[in-house]
């Protein structure tokens, strides 16, 4: 009677544990949740890896919009650095009027629910008097890497690009995914090389039309740009810590030839035109300290170098510092990219794995 009593009671104990407490026991000691390495609801700007200036002429105005790509999971998922832990939480595209100072979200209208979506490098076509512009991003997503295309009008647009294959071989592959990809880096092996890509959206089956290469042999290809002229191309080579500048013929698209070889003193890693004599690039002084951040490691700071190089007499090029920072509180770390506004002078650089995702520094102004 007493042992029946006795598990009566016990019965009862263990129906009010479970009612008060069972979640915690389910979810807290029982199961452990695969949780990513960090998410942050509603902070997804962040992390921005590329920026570049969309040219907007109505027929009356002009205006020059900041676009940005960022990825608040990008310490979950790196397909360049790593790891490979979490594809799901989507990176995010921005637009930022330099007049106002609140950026804003991009909608991506249409884009398949089930699809990646990883943003790094990104370019906009300029848009004239209300016509249709064109904005290509590099998404790295979980099984390939792909260029999307998005239209701002609903229109189709004949089209070509440069694009770079940074390494030969990725961090997908199984096992050796592990080992190859950090080899090619280290040893600057020359396996990368950049493509030209045509575009014929009206095509029947693929609106690629035509792919061809532009420049192979080159280690770690990674930001290009194509000068105002149209007659040259700029190419980062990362593991050379060199831009490599192409002569360009605007009707066949091809590069005839290197004819400049440029060093900066950090490992640079995307690269715009201000105007035809003027070039900004950035990049990462101390690259193991980049893959310590990207690691997540404790107290782990990455430093930021963003330089200018200038053409003054024919074909003299020269460097010089426009911003710089250690990474630490008050200062920017993991520059990634860097523009300057050639009418105002601000200078915006974005920073690969910085909390604030992009920094705007006014002549005169300090940063913001």
């Amino acid at each position: 009677m007493a042992a029946k009593r006795t598990l009566t009671w016990l019965a009862v104990l263990l129906g009010i544990f479970f009612y008060r407490s069972g979640h915690v026991l389910k979810n807290c000691i029982l199961v452990k949740s695969p949780l990513p390495v960090g998410y942050v609801a509603g902070d997804d700007l962040k992390y921005c890896e590329d920026a570049v200036f969309w040219e907007v002429n109505d027929g009356n105005k002009e205006a020059r919009v900041l676009l940005f790509s960022c990825d608040s999971g990008r310490k979950s998922w790196n397909t360049v650095m790593g790891p490979l832990l979490n594809p799901v939480p989507r990176g995010s595209l921005w637009a930022l009027d330099p007049k106002t100072s609140q950026p804003q979200r991009i909608t991506l209208k249409n884009y398949p629910e089930e699809h990646d979506f990883h943003p790094l490098g990104l370019e906009a076509y300029p848009s004239h008097d209300g016509a249709p512009s064109n904005l290509y991003v590099v998404n790295h997503a979980r099984e390939r890497t792909t260029i999307e295309q998005f239209i701002v009008s609903p229109k189709d647009l004949p089209d070509s690009f440069y694009v770079t294959n940074d390494h030969l071989f990725t961090r997908r592959l199984p096992v050796l995914g592990k080992f190859l990809p950090i080899a090619e880096s280290i040893l600057a092996l020359p396996l990368g090389f950049v493509l030209h890509v045509n575009l014929e959206p009206n095509t029947a089956n693929s609106p690629v039309q035509n792919i061809s290469f532009a420049a192979p042999f080159i280690p770690f290809p990674n930001g290009v740009a194509i000068s105002p002229s149209n007659t040259q191309v700029a190419l980062v080579s990362t593991t050379l810590g060199k831009i490599f500048l192409y002569e360009r013929d605007p009707i066949t698209n091809t590069l005839t030839k290197n004819t400049h070889s440029i060093t900066v003193p950090f490992t640079p890693d995307n690269i715009r035109y201000v105007s035809n004599d003027e070039i900004i690039v950035a990049g990462h002084p101390h690259f193991p300290s980049l893959t310590h951040v990207a690691a997540n490691a404790t107290g782990a700071l990455a430093q930021s170098w963003v330089v200018r190089i200038r053409r003054f007499i024919r074909d003299d090029w020269t460097v010089e510092t426009l911003f710089q920072s250690d990474g630490s509180a008050g200062g920017f770390g993991s520059s990634s990219t860097g523009l300057r506004d050639p009418t105002t002078g601000t200078v915006y650089v974005s920073g690969l794995y910085a909390d604030g995702g992009v920094l705007k520094c006014q002549p005169g102004k300090g940063s913001q």
